[in-house]
């Protein structure tokens, strides 16, 4: 059995992110995900100016935004087949699987990634259980 403070369900951005910054804050936590690799998923996402000053306090949106992301020179804004209007860019836009796995190799300290499929979760005054697929059990204050 594994025990750590937290138990995060599912290596997304928002699971994978909030690993990352727990093992930066030496906040010991497990994030559990069937694929060690985010799988290739057909999705775009962007980031606005507010949003990558989101991503710049966490400290690692130098190295996420190299490996991931491209500036957008342009935007167009479109309604049904009519572009309404082109203005300068000022957003990145990235795929998100790459986004994610660029946010896991920022997992690290007291952080990490366990590849499994959760298949129960207990839950208690003090401890959380976890149970996944191949039986293996993590016990976390927090899930």
């Amino acid at each position: 059995m594994r025990e750590t403070d937290v138990a995060i369900i599912g290596g997304g951005l928002a699971g994978s992110v909030t690993a990352a910054m727990l093992g930066r804050a030496g906040i010991e936590a497990v994030v559990v995900d069937p694929h060690e690799t985010f799988p290739e998923d057909f999705r775009c996402e962007k980031f606005d100016a507010s949003q990558l000053e989101l991503l710049a306090q966490t400290g690692f949106a130098g190295n996420v935004l190299a490996k991931a992301a491209a500036p957008l020179g342009e935007l167009w804004i479109a309604h049904g087949a009519r572009i309404l209007e082109k203005k300068a860019g000022d957003q990145y836009s990235f795929a998100y699987d790459a986004m994610v796995n660029a946010v896991r190799q920022e997992i690290g300290g007291s952080a990490s990634l366990m590849v499994g499929k959760v298949n129960a979760v207990e839950t208690g005054e003090e401890m959380q259980r976890i149970v996944l697929a191949g039986g293996e059990e993590i016990r976390a204050r927090l899930v």
